[in-house]
């Protein structure tokens, strides 16, 4: 199964110093993910099998927790890569001509995620939770062959002492990914082979993202 995931950037946090900066941000990210089988585990009671006909969850009451029969957890291992733009952390050379943008290019890494089910949670209702996570870091430097210009250093003016260019520039992205979902569902079968299952539900996102840069 191929997975797209799109977040967009909605603030930005800038500071700067003379030979380091920090940028914390919010950017728009894309993750390709491959989905590898999942593991699941289905717990059972014996009594499931024994449920009495006047046991209905509908009515609390009746309510037996023997009687809740069985839950689905899955766990899936993900495999994706962070393709995210404006990355770039310096640029070398001088000349419009003759010039080049260096960027951090993130790689693939391993992520997780989790599910569980429950059938039947109140009056035939179905209860679906689930959440993904991923932790990415990733870096590049690069040494003087040319005049380096650090992208993520704002300069107004330069001085005597400091021209605009140094002679080393390494970037640093760390990245932590959490989504969640919990939803509801309902299966209402009809003909003789077909079903019809509406559903509702919140989803959530927690994107944390930092882009450093030190010159030297």
């Amino acid at each position: 199964m191929l997975i797209w995931m799109l977040c967009i950037e909605n603030r930005w946090t800038l500071g700067a110093k003379m030979n380091k900066f920090v940028k914390d941000a919010k950017k728009m990210v894309v993750i390709l993910a491959f989905l590898f089988p999942a593991v699941s585990v289905f717990a059972n009671n014996e009594c499931c099998s024994k449920k009495e006909p006047w046991v209905d969850s509908c009515y609390p009451c009746s309510y037996e927790p023997c009687y809740t029969c069985g839950f689905d957890i899955g766990i899936d291992f993900l495999w994706w890569k962070p393709c995210v733009d404006d990355l770039d952390y310096a640029t070398e050379g001088v000349t419009a001509s003759n010039f080049k943008v260096k960027h951090i290019c993130p790689k693939w890494e391993p992520g997780v995620r989790i599910m569980f089910s429950k059938p039947d949670v109140f009056c035939g209702w179905d209860l679906n939770l689930s959440g993904s996570y991923i932790q990415s870091t990733d870096s590049a430097s690069v040494s003087r062959d040319d005049s380096i210009i650090g992208n993520l250093l704002f300069v107004s003016e330069p001085t005597e002492e400091f021209e605009g260019f140094f002679d080393s520039a390494k970037g640093r992205w760390e990245t932590d990914y959490f989504e969640w979902d919990v939803l509801f569902s309902y299966d209402m079968p009809f003909a003789s082979c077909h079903s019809f299952k509406p559903f509702f539900g919140v989803t959530g996102l927690v994107l944390d993202q930092e882009l450093k840069g030190k010159y030297i």
